[in-house]
């Protein structure tokens, strides 16, 4: 872009941060990534608000955590 110019500058594409959940993933854990990893962060700005594009992985769409004391749906 040439010095001077007024035109904003393209968000650079996200980085991928992937979570595998399964039947012995710790809920605090998956929160704490989650937290950091998958929030929106308006603060920072119009248009940059995601720094992460997060997901969420299960070997099953409803998965059993912590032997069924969470349970986990649509993943």
């Amino acid at each position: 872009m040439p010095q001077g110019s007024s035109q904003p500058r393209p968000a650079p594409p996200l980085h991928r941060v992937v979570v595998i959940v399964d039947a012995h993933s710790n809920p605090f854990e998956l929160g704490c990534a989650t937290e950091v990893f998958g929030l929106r962060r308006p603060e920072l700005g119009e248009g940059r608000e995601l720094l992460y594009d997060f997901r969420l992985c299960s070997p099953d769409p409803d998965t059993l955590m912590r032997d069924g004391f969470f349970t986990l749906t649509g993943v």
